[in-house]
């Protein structure tokens, strides 16, 4: 880029001559520029594709309070016990003293308890001194009235020679039970409710008694505290205030997040297709634009149901998906030189956490102005602008572009295989049996493999931190966001790292990766076992410490592609391209489908195990010198100041392009 300063000179005969100077701004560094701006424009394309992440829960939201409530069953729990009567004594036998078998439960004493207390019964404790078995049969009876399958298990969990007494002068305390149980009375109740006051006497909430406007009440929207001795079921009912916009079960999330993925594995042959007709520079922009366009259209594709929004979603944005990798190749091996690749791949690849940051900090603060729809406008306009000026500025080539001196493309290509200089869009025979048959190429997959299955559970962090930690929207964006830019500002520098540290290049990549994969691994058990919501900061700065770390797989498995691939860098790319969306299509299908209980806190487990397999898998496979499918390097490579094959970018004089 040149800036031209006028220079006026005056003689003493009063004769002006003006003389224009160009001042290169941007002298042998243009690819910087390029760097920058294609980084931008693959982030917000990103952004498009998660903003779902986040929006979701804005989405589907409800205004709710709680009300605690009471339910009268209408029977005293001690009521119609089968049990043995006693035998009365035989008059014919002498009468003896019976034989007192001592208690295993100790003489307790509770003071401040008056009898009798609603709820509670000095008797139920005699009872369970001097017949534990009785006691026992009671306690399967109270079980029994929520339900069969609750009794068996009530019958397993409350031995009474292990239970503490004291925790059930009030009744049953249910946040102990097995949350099948729970379930179990939950369903019973609810059932009780819908039959009226026939079964149940009342439903007496703080502001009244609601029984006809609870009846049909959602059974998740039911928590229960305890049930006392006379048949009283204490709780709390969730009352809707503002229904939610959009209801989704959790298999509609799960299909509206995975086909994306399956959208991007799909759709990467057509973005070869395009690639091969129109270069880099043409196809992405018309992606990117037509991304934009259905990004700024979903609220009203919403509104017309879930199958014209999966569509959408499954055709641009999963297209979006597939085009993002393959224009990193193009881009790393058009522009990228081989001596700066950590470098140029640390910038590049920091368009999936900087994407993710764009759309949780976007996300929580609209979401948070109770305007969820802005996000998807904001982000619309964010594309349209940041595409239209990388098209403005990129060329597919350095040749082609008349900002690059001599010196900068003999920089870019040094060391780099051109088959052909004069063709604009240069293609190679892919050697696929080669490929396949790659070791090196084997453990770029198989970290890929793990490092995005890594990345892709922080970014449903947003409904992590709001449906699990329950922070508020605009939080739960920036602490969904904190992790993702940490990591984009690390994978920088340790892009820098792994040019400049002195070691062999398969020793770089086993110790960046390593470091990157164990150590991520190590935050996210610590999450899984630490975190809880009452201890929330704490998980943020585990997930910030995990992102950090795997910012440096930039210098391991990433670095690996243009180090092995050489001149099909741009296939490997896309091979990356299909195992990230394949990849985010199971983690999808984690985070809404297998809702087990602690589903999270299993799912922070398995990520770490995935995690360390994989850096194992790496490190036992990687090789950081070209592969042996790419031939002989050293005799086919354009060499700076070759002549003949730098002729069609020589097209200005004094080492500058016209």
């Amino acid at each position: 880029m040149y800036a031209k300063i006028t220079i006026t000179i005056a003689h003493s005969s009063n004769l002006v001559q003006t003389a224009p100077i160009p001042i290169m701004v941007f002298e042998d560094k243009y690819r910087f520029v390029i760097l920058v701006l294609s980084t931008a424009a693959l982030s917000v394309v990103f952004a498009n594709v998660l903003s779902f992440n986040f929006t979701i829960t804005c989405m589907t939201e409800e205004t709710y309070h709680w009300q605690n409530f009471s339910v009268n069953l209408g029977f005293d729990v001690f009521e119609k016990v089968d049990f043995d009567p006693p035998k009365l004594p035989d008059a014919s036998l002498p009468e003896t003293k019976p034989e007192v078998t001592e208690s295993p439960f100790p003489d307790i004493d509770i003071p401040g308890i008056k009898v009798p207390t609603p709820g509670f019964n000095w008797q139920t404790f005699n009872i369970a001194k001097t017949n534990p078995g009785l006691f026992f049969r009671i306690m399967k009876k109270v079980a029994y009235e929520v339900g069969t399958r609750a009794a068996e298990r009530a019958g397993e969990e409350f031995d009474p020679r292990n239970i503490d007494f004291k925790k059930f002068r009030d009744g049953f305390n249910l946040t102990d039970f097995n949350p099948d149980i729970v379930y179990r009375i939950k369903e019973y109740l609810l059932e009780k409710i819908t039959t009226g006051k026939q079964t149940v006497k009342w439903v007496e909430l703080e502001s009244g008694n609601i029984t006809e406007q609870v009846s049909d009440i959602d059974i998740k929207n039911v928590e229960l505290t305890n049930i006392t001795w006379n048949g009283e079921i204490n709780g709390r009912i969730k009352i809707i205030d503002k229904a939610a916009d959009y209801y989704y079960t959790d298999t509609e999330k799960a299909i509206l997040f995975s086909v994306v993925g399956l959208g991007g594995l799909l759709f990467l042959p057509v973005f070869g297709k395009l690639h091969d007709k129109w270069g880099t520079r043409l196809t992405f922009t018309l992606i990117g634009i037509a991304t934009a366009i259905a990004t700024g259209l979903v609220p009203l594709v919403a509104a017309f149901g879930f199958i014209p929004l999966v569509i959408l979603r499954f055709i641009v944005h999963g297209l979006a998906f597939a085009s993002l990798f393959p224009v990193i190749g193009h881009i790393l091996q058009a522009w990228g030189p081989y001596a700066e690749s950590g470098y140029y791949l640390g910038g590049l690849t920091g368009f999936l956490p900087l994407g993710g940051a764009i759309a949780f900090v976007l996300g929580g603060l609209f979401c948070s102005l109770g305007a969820w729809e802005v996000t998807y406008v904001a982000l619309a306009l964010l594309t349209a602008v940041t595409v239209g000026i990388w098209w403005i500025v990129y060329r597919d080539t350095p040749g082609e572009h008349n900002r690059v001196s001599f010196r900068e493309a003999a920089v870019i290509n040094e060391g780099k295989v051109v088959p052909t200089g004069r063709s604009k869009h240069s293609r190679c025979n892919l050697p696929c049996k080669d490929i396949l048959k790659s070791k090196p190429v084997w453990a770029i997959w198989i970290g890929a493999y793990g490092g995005f299955a890594a990345f892709f559970v922080l970014t449903f962090l947003p409904i992590y931190f709001r449906d699990v930690i329950h922070y508020d929207a605009f939080s739960a964006g920036a602490f969904s966001a904190l992790p993702l830019l940490v990591a984009v500002l690390l994978k920088l520098h340790a892009g820098v790292l792994s040019d400049r540290v002195k070691k062999p290049a398969t020793l770089k990549l086993r110790i960046f990766n390593t470091l990157a994969f164990v150590g991520a691994a190590v935050f996210f058990l610590l999450v899984a076992f630490l975190v809880t919501d009452e201890s929330p900061l704490i998980g943020v700065i585990f997930f910030v410490a995990a992102g950090a770390l795997l910012a440096f797989s930039v210098g391991g498995f990433y670095k690996a592609v243009p180090s092995v691939g050489r001149q099909y860098t741009p296939f490997l790319s896309g091979q990356l391209g299909a195992i990230a969306a394949l990849t985010f299509a199971l983690v999808s299908s984690a985070v809404f489908i297998f809702t087990i209980p602690d589903h999270w806190t299993c799912l922070f487990i398995f990520t770490a195990v995935l995690l360390i397999l994989t850096a194992v898998g790496f490190a036992a496979l990687a090789n950081g010198e070209p592969g042996t499918f790419t031939g002989d390097v050293n005799n086919d490579i354009a060499a700076a100041g070759n002549g003949e094959q730098m002729k069609p970018i020589i097209k200005g004089t004094n080492g500058s392009q016209a």
